[in-house]
C-alpha cells in the first residue's frame, strides 16, 4: 500500500529542497578547468568578477557580493540542494529575482541563488 511506503513523506508545510550543481567555487579550480571561462561584468550597475560554468544548472551570486545588490532578497519556495564537485552539498534558500546583467550593452534579467564563495562575484550557469 502506498502509506506503508518506507519514503520518508513531506511534513506539512515543508519542501523537500531540489537538486543543482556547481563544478567550480575557487580560482583555483577554475585554472585547472577546461569547461568555464572567467570574466567581468555589470550587475545592477556593479562591476563583478564572473565565472561562465556551464555544468552549473543554476546562477549563484557570492553572500559578500550580495550585500551591494539593489534588488530585494526572497526566500525560494522550494530550497537548493547543490552539490560541488568534492561530492559535498549545501542547502541554499536565498535568491535575488531578475537582478539586470549587462553583456555587450545588452540588459537581461537573471535570478542569482546565494552562495559562499570567494574568488567570484557570480558563477553563470548554463540556464544563465
Amino acid at each position: 500500500m502506498i502509506r506503508d511506503c518506507p519514503v520518508a513523506k513531506e511534513a506539512p508545510g515543508v519542501k523537500s529542497p531540489i537538486p543543482a550543481k556547481v563544478f567550480v567555487i575557487s580560482a583555483k579550480e577554475a585554472e585547472k578547468s577546461t569547461e568555464v571561462v572567467e570574466g567581468t561584468l555589470s550587475i545592477c550597475d556593479i562591476s563583478c568578477h564572473v565565472l561562465f560554468d556551464s555544468g552549473s544548472t543554476h546562477c549563484f551570486v557570492s553572500h559578500e557580493f550580495s550585500k551591494h545588490l539593489t534588488t530585494l532578497a526572497k526566500v525560494l519556495e522550494y530550497p537548493l540542494m547543490v552539490a560541488s564537485p568534492t561530492g559535498s552539498s549545501v542547502i541554499l534558500n536565498i535568491a535575488f529575482s531578475e537582478c539586470p546583467i549587462k553583456v555587450n550593452e545588452y540588459l537581461m534579467p537573471v535570478n542569482l541563488v546565494v552562495l559562499k564563495m570567494k574568488d567570484f562575484d557570480v558563477t553563470w550557469g548554463w540556464t544563465g
